[in-house]
């Protein structure tokens, strides 16, 4: 099995500060601290040509990751892997007469095994390691399809923002492949204030303290 690592990083990061500091707001800190693991499978048909597939998907990752900031943390970078026809992974074809069946998209063989092994052992904020991972993502190639994974620290992020993001990466990867303009998201939707209860005033916490 052939593989390449690829280093991603935020478009236009070369002009942003030496660091940034995100606060995870009160309802991140609730989540249990695994990562939400995702797999997308795609078909390919035709003469595949796997290096332009990879650019136009790995631009459309560098330019998401600067629209979400946070997925950046401790710089991610996504492993791109090809699997040849000889492996015992099940091919496109298979998957799809079998409806895609959960149990064979194991994890530890889609994505790196830094967030497939460590799970619980992953915490963010205070009680974070340096090698804390926010986000990883995987391309691997199959006979007949494509499967693409991502892990996203659950204290970063529900299902339902991993949608979002996918779906900003989705368009992203297809302006890339197109040569069009990247689409921005709305700003505002990365505002989570509303997800942290209000911060009582000097006098209020006086009189919750009496």
């Amino acid at each position: 099995m052939a593989s390449q690592e690829l280093r991603v990083q935020p478009l236009g990061c070369q002009d942003a500060p030496p660091s940034e500091r995100f606060e995870l707001s009160d309802m991140d800190h609730t989540m249990i601290k695994v990562y939400v693991q995702i797999a997308e499978v795609f078909k390919l048909t035709g003469d595949v040509v796997q290096d332009a597939i990879v650019s136009s998907v790995k631009e459309g990752l560098e330019f998401s990751l600067s629209q979400f900031p946070l997925l950046a943390g401790f710089s991610p970078h996504g492993r791109v892997q090809w699997a040849d026809p000889g492996n015992d992974f099940p091919s496109f074809a298979y998957l799809e007469q079998n409806d895609f069946p959960v149990q064979l998209l194991e994890g530890h063989k889609l994505l790196p095994k830094s967030v497939t092994e460590k799970q619980l052992f992953s915490p963010l904020g205070e009680n974070a390691d340096e090698d804390t991972i926010i986000s990883a993502f995987q391309i691997n190639f199959i006979r007949g399809g494509l499967i693409l994974a991502a892990a996203i620290h659950h204290n970063c992020s529900d299902g339902t923002g991993c949608n979002g993001f996918l779906k900003t990466w989705a368009k992203s990867s297809a302006a890339a492949r197109l040569g069009a303009p990247f689409e921005p998201i709305d700003r505002a939707a990365l505002d989570r204030a509303r997800l942290s209860a209000p911060r009582p005033s000097p006098a209020r916490w006086k009189q919750l303290d009496g």
